[in-house]
């Protein structure tokens, strides 16, 4: 086994002149694990002057601000003030009557009650935008804590037309997301601070009881101010009447690139369109998240938005994992039994001092996998481990996230249905099972951790033969986020180009990979020789196999067989643990019909421990 370490620099912060210990909001804190007070805690004063705006910082202190945080104000500013703000005291709106106000006590009491922890970038930048009325694209990687970014403008404007009009008919504000998971945790995360306004809020989405989900919005009447929607739902809502937008004043989408990617343009445009056709259409702010800034999202901001301003933090056009994360690479050559990987995944979630399991998320690319990871986890920890994918019953996903969000549960095996929407502050690990099978799904799945100026580590396994193509990808991941790349991993880099195929006289034969999944890869692929006599493995017909040296070490790449050494495979290696290098069980990567000097290999077969089992995909 090999390990590939490196640490990243502390994700930026504000860098505020001035500090204020009453008032540190850490914007991306799971809000929906407490309870709200009316009353301040214990010991807690209020300060008569706690919303008096503190000092703007100056034309240097702002340079310095961007320039550290890689921020670019784009578009017409004129006529606001778009400095950045150090605290949540310092925000002030204008209202139609021409009065300036500040944030109201009881929101400042209660951000001060919650003990957050300093504003992100994304949240300093464009609070005071969105606050002046102005349409905004934010562009900023996951976990930058945009959510809260637009929901003290949203819940500030629509308790201000409450107050107005308390007869409006709700809703006064509409929030988009692409998944019912990332729905939940919004509105999860509103509710609390909702309340400190004074404002309602309601989750509709897909694979829920819609006669509930009415009853709901029913119960609420003329007060329901906020709603969290999946596009999907919403339109069906809008078109049976259960939901008319009259009096809609803020329409907010978060993660549009991803909302794009599912396939819910039409369902967007369609939104508009019953925005547009509403009876005394009223002014409407929009804003505008996203995580990547590809042509299909701007076309989307261009029909959708006013003469938006523009702020993109760090890379602008394209995904970049989160800085605050160390990713750990591990390479993996010999099969993996159900009771070492429990064990391996065990160990890894210890914390550093002590006995206890930190909360961690695994992904695992199968449905299967997830279930018999989190198996094997509780019957060899006796730590209670949550499992979520898309064959469980809504109650039964919620049931699950609810578990890790309230630290009922240490763990959650998942599948990439958790790479988005997950938002809990605790998390202290990512462990990607298996190599997702793109890299915007590894830097999502990672991006559970390390939110908001947090710290988080993320491991990834890589097995070489069966993520070969990834390796390249991940490698470029890497280099862009800093990390330093290990030999080995740079090694494999070089091989898996076509260039380097093509000099190796690379060739397939037989299927790529047979049986695989969680406790044992193999059958089929890789003919031909392999990677070329001896290659990596030395000895034998190429990348190690028949005996001799290698990353396998003993066996190498193939112990006596698989990889193009011996006839057939199958015969050679033991049992395969992480643990020991020697073996490659039951013919290594081979399998029963191993890699056979180009035959393609015949049938596959296990020829490892009897724990080894095989899964479907998905």
């Amino acid at each position: 086994m090999l390990r590939l370490t490196a640490s990243l620099r502390v994700g930026a912060r504000v860098a505020a002149p001035r500090l204020r210990a009453r008032l540190m909001p850490s914007l991306t804190h799971a809000m929906s694990s407490m309870s709200y007070s009316q009353t301040p805690p214990a010991g807690f004063e209020e300060d008569e002057d706690m919303n008096v705006p503190g000092p703007k910082m100056s034309d240097a202190e702002i340079k310095a601000f961007r320039n550290e945080n890689q921020i670019t104000v784009l578009g017409d500013t004129s006529g606001i003030d778009i400095t950045p703000i150090q605290d949540f005291a310092d925000l002030v709106k204008t209202t139609s009557d021409g009065e300036v106000e500040t944030l109201p006590k009881k929101v400042l009491r209660f951000i001060a009650e919650k003990k957050y922890e300093g504003l992100t970038p994304i949240q300093a930048q464009s609070l005071p935008i969105s606050i002046a009325g102005r349409d905004l694209i934010g562009v900023a990687q996951t976990g930058s804590g945009k959510t809260m970014g637009f929901l003290i403008p949203l819940l500030w404007e629509a308790m201000n037309v409450r107050r107005d009009d308390p007869s409006a008919l709700g809703p006064l504000a509409v929030i988009l997301a692409p998944t019912r998971e990332l729905a939940q945790q919004i509105e999860m995360e509103a509710r609390p601070i909702a309340k400190a306004f004074g404002s309602t809020t309601v989750c509709i989405f897909g694979g829920a009881s819609r006669m509930m989900q009415q009853r709901q919005i029913g119960r609420m009447g003329r007060r329901l101010d906020v709603v969290v929607a999946t596009p999907g739902r919403l339109v069906d809502f809008l078109e049976d009447k259960t939901l008319l937008l009259n009096s809609l004043r803020f329409l907010v989408l978060d993660e549009a690139d991803r909302m794009l990617d599912m396939g819910f343009e039409p369902q967007l445009r369609s939104i508009i369109g019953h925005i547009h056709a509403s009876e005394g259409e009223k002014e409407r702010q929009t804003l505008m998240f996203s995580a990547t800034w590809p042509k299909e999202v701007q076309q989307l901001a261009h029909d959708f938005l006013s003469n938006p301003v523009r702020i993109h933090v760090g890379e602008s056009d394209k995904l970049v994992a989160n800085s605050d994360i160390t990713q750990i690479v591990e390479l993996h050559t010999t099969v993996i039994s159900r009771l070492d990987a429990a064990n391996k995944l065990i160990s890894l979630m210890q914390e550093k001092a002590g006995k206890d399991v930190c909360h961690t998320v695994i992904f695992a690319n199968r449905k299967r996998d997830v279930d018999m990871i989190a198996e094997d986890i509780r019957e060899n920890s006796r730590v209670f481990t949550a499992a979520l994918h898309g064959d469980m019953t809504q109650g039964r996903r919620d049931s699950m996230l609810n578990a890790i969000k309230t630290g009922r549960a240490q763990v959650l095996v998942a599948t990439d249905v958790a790479a988005r929407g997950l938002d809990v502050k605790t998390i202290r690990q990512v462990i990607n099972f298996d190599m997702p099978l793109d890299m915007e799904s590894y830097i999502h799945r990672i991006g559970r951790t390390g939110r908001a100026g947090m710290k988080g580590t993320a491991y990834t396994f890589v097995h070489p033969e069966q993520d070969e193509s990834h390796i390249p990808k991940l490698c470029k991941v890497l280099k862009e986020s800093n990390q330093e790349i290990s030999p080995e991993l740079q090694d494999l880099n070089e091989l898996a180009s076509p260039k380097k195929f093509e000099s190796r006289s690379f060739r397939a034969g037989g299927r790529r990979v047979g049986g695989g999944g969680y406790g044992g890869r193999g059958g089929g692929g890789y003919g031909g020789g392999g990677f070329g006599g001896g290659g990596y493995g030395g000895g034998g017909g190429g990348y190690g196999g028949g005996g001799g040296g290698g990353y396998g070490g003993g066996g190498g790449y193939g112990g006596g067989g698989g990889y193009g050494g011996g006839r057939g495979g199958g015969r050679g290696g033991g049992r395969g643990s992480f643990k020991r290098d020697d073996d490659f069980g039951g013919g290594g990567f081979g399998g029963g019909g191993g890699f056979d000097r180009g035959r393609g290999g015949s049938r596959p077969r296990s020829g490892g421990d009897t724990n080894d089992f095989q899964f479907d995909r998905y």
